[in-house]
């Protein structure tokens, strides 16, 4: 598998913390924002970024409005990267939420080595 470029934006230290090491090992470069406000703004200054995974509780700007965000008004070059949601919830009903505003894949916490190595393996 090939080392990419990913986003993580995460407001829970811990959780952000958690999962950089979970991702650390496939990652050339791991950027981490505390928030959706702030994972735009990276990913602006970032337009190289191959991946994104996103919180869906945050606050100031929250996964959905980030996934939204991305998906119609960032440039044409980043409105189709894979963007994962991550979250506690499981249910059928959210993950079709989830799909229907944007986001490409869900992981549901908490997450293991292994369903990021199979989430991985779909786009490296």
């Amino acid at each position: 598998m090939k080392k990419f470029k990913a986003l993580i934006a995460e407001d829970v230290l811990i959780s952000r913390i958690i999962f950089h090491e979970l991702l650390s090992p496939y990652c050339s470069i791991c950027l981490l924002a505390e928030d959706g406000q702030i994972a735009i703004d990276i990913l602006s200054k970032n337009p190289d970024v191959e991946i994104i995974f996103s919180d869906i509780e945050m606050p100031e700007v929250n996964g959905f409005e980030l996934v939204e965000h991305i998906r119609k008004k960032m440039p044409h070059s980043l409105r189709a990267i894979p963007v994962i949601a991550i979250s506690s919830h499981s249910s059928s009903e959210f993950r079709k939420r989830c799909l229907s505003v944007g986001f490409t894949d869900i992981l549901t916490k908490p997450i293991s080595k292994q369903s990021i190595e199979n989430l991985l393996s779909e786009f490296f």
